[in-house]
């Protein structure tokens, strides 16, 4: 089984659909002091070869540090620590009768990871799994802009 997948601004599925806007992210710009709040989506279409389908699956997102560590939400106090970020899609695909031998089927997904807050600037990367099989690394990095720095935007005239 295979997937491809993005990282993007937001992402979302509809009628098995998947409608993303912002892909290929590969910076997020934050502020120099923590919490670094970052928004970021990842949208996912699974490859289902028809030998595994009518069978339970489980597509899991993880977010690692790059040393490979699970990353938790910043939390900046003396609480407990949060959990992992993480999201984890049981799905079954079904057979239906107008498909043949050696047909795949696709299953859209799509995660939104809104203000998310993170200890400290540096890369990142989601770990993609299939049932507990890695199948893509998406790395990022999140970094504090130099002074002056103004990203540009889509549409902006470039500054003479």
């Amino acid at each position: 089984m295979d997937a491809d997948v993005i990282l993007c601004n937001h992402a979302e599925t509809a009628e098995n659909r998947l409608y993303l806007t912002g892909g290929g992210i590969t910076m997020c710009f934050v502020g120099p002091m923590p919490p670094h709040v970052i928004n970021v989506a990842l949208g996912a279409v699974i490859h289902v070869p028809y030998q595994l389908t009518n069978q339970p699956h489980i597509f899991k997102f993880s977010l690692v540090d790059e040393y490979g560590a699970a990353v938790s939400p910043f939390h900046g106090d003396d609480s407990p620590e949060l959990p992992p970020v993480e999201v984890l899609v049981p799905f079954n695909v079904g057979r239906p009768p107008m498909i043949s031998v050696g047909d795949e089927q696709a299953v859209a997904l799509a995660a939104n990871f809104i203000n998310l807050p993170l200890a400290q600037p540096g890369l990142y990367k989601f770990a993609v799994e299939i049932d507990g099989t890695p199948i893509r690394w998406l790395p990022f990095r999140v970094l504090t802009p130099p002074p002056g720095f103004m990203p540009m935007l889509p549409g902006e005239p470039t500054p003479a």
